[in-house]
């Protein structure tokens, strides 16, 4: 998700004493998600991206979850020192090219739709060669 992502990627570049938080993004895609449902017993893992617009009114739109505590992001934010703050809703305002922050703009989301079939009983979970 380009919201979240970028916000990380802003954090990992100005902060040099980054303050524990929950991990930003554990299953960062499909490999990692196909690895968990092949540990969990599946078999016929297929993936489809969704990907949606997401409107935001003006740049507080998008920076107001944040401000207040939503989420492993929020929880950063909120912990963040005033300057902290600052200094990273503007590099965001930067690499989102956003001008004027009361303009609309429009970001990226895509999640992944991850279907498998349950082995059955007995079936073994590698092929075998005859």
């Amino acid at each position: 998700m380009t919201m979240l992502k970028t916000f990380w990627d802003v954090v990992d570049e100005l902060d040099r004493d980054p303050k524990p938080v929950e991990e930003p993004n554990p299953l960062l895609g499909p490999r990692d998600l196909q690895r968990l449902w092949h540990d969990m017993g599946l078999v016929d893992i297929r993936f489809e991206p969704l990907v949606i617009d997401m409107p935001f009114a003006s740049f507080d739109d998008y920076w107001q979850p944040f401000s207040h505590g939503q989420g492993p992001a929020g929880m950063y934010v909120a912990q963040a020192s005033p300057a902290m703050r600052v200094d990273i809703a503007r590099e965001l305002r930067r690499r989102f090219s956003i001008s004027n922050p009361l303009a609309p703009f429009t970001l990226t989301a895509r999640a992944w739709a991850i279907r498998g079939t349950k082995k059955a009983a007995g079936e073994s979970q590698t092929p075998t060669r005859t």
